[in-house]
């Protein structure tokens, strides 16, 4: 679902266990951790709901058509994405 902004709202996956037992919500738990999903997600079955995920976005919005010609010839975006990625310290990545 995205907002009016064009960004995303949320997103609905649904998975089909075969058996919804104890032990197979709990592996599907921790292939949830392994792959990682984001902060605020949550599983939910019949009579069941356990929140999930980790993960953090940060959204970054360059204007790149309103500053001077001067800014775009003098500037290259990929010196922005390399200082990012260092101050992220592999905590993230671009």
């Amino acid at each position: 679902m995205l907002r009016p902004t064009g960004e995303m709202e949320f997103s609905d996956i649904e998975i089909l266990l075969k058996d919804n037992n104890v032990e197979n919500v709990n592996k599907l738990l921790q292939i949830i951790d392994i792959i990682g999903v984001p902060r605020g997600s949550f599983l939910r079955a019949d009579g069941f709901e356990q929140s999930v995920g980790t993960l953090e976005g940060l959204a970054l919005y360059l204007n790149g058509t309103e500053l001077s010609e001067e800014v775009y010839q003098n500037s290259d975006i990929n010196c922005v994405i390399e200082r990012f990625d260092k101050g992220l310290d592999g905590s993230g990545c671009f």
